[in-house]
């Protein structure tokens, strides 16, 4: 039997990774139910390249990563009833879709979970301690925010941004969440002595250098989702200008405009929301930005910013995502079958001794 690795908790996709999602979402519209299960084993030593969402075939086969998976799925299974037939163009696009999702609402995903600091410390750094038993636990926390950290200096959302012309050290740049170090309470430039200390006279003063500390790392975040909000925006606009083109929207002449308003509006906004990027049927590309969407806007998470902007200010577009998510949520339920990780799957200390030893082999 098919199997595909997930992050998650025994029956449940984790949110922490919009592939992983995505990859169940289309294993469940192209593959039999009783042809593979979805693992939650967290286990990334099962994967050749270190990562999750991995598929692993009756072989011994494994395909790392949504595109690869989704690839293999496409090119050795018939779902032209569940997804999308493309041509050789939309086929073109549609890999640098996912490309670009990878690279941008994924990332943002990561800030969302790890970089901000209420989710983070109210939700992720708690579902990470379930991910690994003791004493493993306390490395994957730290291990997973120093690579969203650096992932999010790639769209400029770190919040230690700098100039170009910027000649500090290297660690001045290095940002430590605050439950991440022993004392967090380092105070700027102006209020630091000699020797690196806080120069407070009195404890009024030291109260004082705190809470001033405080409220600059609050701006800096501020700022800091600020900018994610608006490439949010910029990327949901560049998705929407994609299927209006795909659409043949934008070669419309004028004479065909005019007979598109004499229809019935009803008929027209009902077609235009049901609709994927490239037609009625979604595309490997369109359930992995119907996932970004899923882990943005999730209720697990306590901030959600990004989904209280996306009802405001893209209602409509809020609306119809929810909708074809819940479509893909309810399939998933339906025609999937979730476990929990079993024997050597399980990602204990026992189970890594005896892999780096080699007794265990994957």
């Amino acid at each position: 039997m098919i199997q595909l690795h997930v992050w998650g908790l025994q029956d449940k996709v984790s949110i922490i990774s919009p592939q992983c999602v995505a990859s169940v979402w289309l294993a469940c519209l192209v593959l039999d139910s009783k042809a593979f299960e979805v693992v939650t084993s967290n286990n990334t030593n099962l994967s050749t390249s270190g990562e999750f969402p991995i598929l692993l075939l009756e072989n011994g086969q494994c395909i790392s990563g949504y595109s690869a998976i989704a690839l293999y799925l496409l090119s050795n299974y018939t779902s032209s009833e569940t997804l999308q037939v493309l041509n050789n163009r939309q086929q073109l696009i549609n890999v640098g879709l996912v490309s670009q999702l990878t690279e941008t609402l994924e990332i943002i995903n990561q800030y969302n979970l790890f970089i901000n600091t209420t989710n983070y410390e109210k939700y992720t750094r708690k579902l990470l301690s379930n991910f690994y038993p003791f004493p493993m636990m306390y490395n994957s926390s730290l291990s997973f925010y120093n690579t969203a950290q650096q992932k999010v200096k790639l769209l400029g959302l770190d919040k230690s941004k700098t100039s170009l012309f910027n000649f500090s050290s290297n660690n001045a740049d290095v940002v430590v969440a605050e439950t991440e170090t022993v004392n967090s309470e380092q105070s700027d430039s102006e209020d630091v002595g000699e020797e690196g200390t806080n120069k407070g006279i009195s404890g009024l003063h030291e109260r004082y250098l705190l809470q001033k500390s405080k409220t600059k790392e609050v701006l800096k975040e501020s700022k800091a989702s600020m900018r994610c909000l608006m490439k949010v925006e910029k990327y949901v606009n560049e998705i929407e200008s994609l299927k209006e083109s795909e659409n043949g929207k934008e070669e419309k002449r004028d004479e065909e405009k005019e007979k598109e308003k004499e229809k019935d509006d009803n008929q027209k906004n009902n077609r235009e929301n049901s609709s994927y990027i490239f037609g009625n049927l979604p595309s490997s590309g369109d359930i992995l930005f119907l996932a970004c969407i899923y882990c943005l806007t999730s209720k697990e998470i306590p901030d959600r910013f990004i989904q209280d902007y996306l009802s405001s200010q893209k209602a409509s577009f809020s609306e119809t995502a929810k909708s074809k998510i819940d479509e893909l949520q309810k399939n998933t339920i339906t025609n999937c079958t979730i476990r929990p990780p079993k024997g050597r799957e399980i990602p204990s200390l026992y189970n890594e001794v005896m892999y780096w030893t080699g007794y265990v082999k994957y």
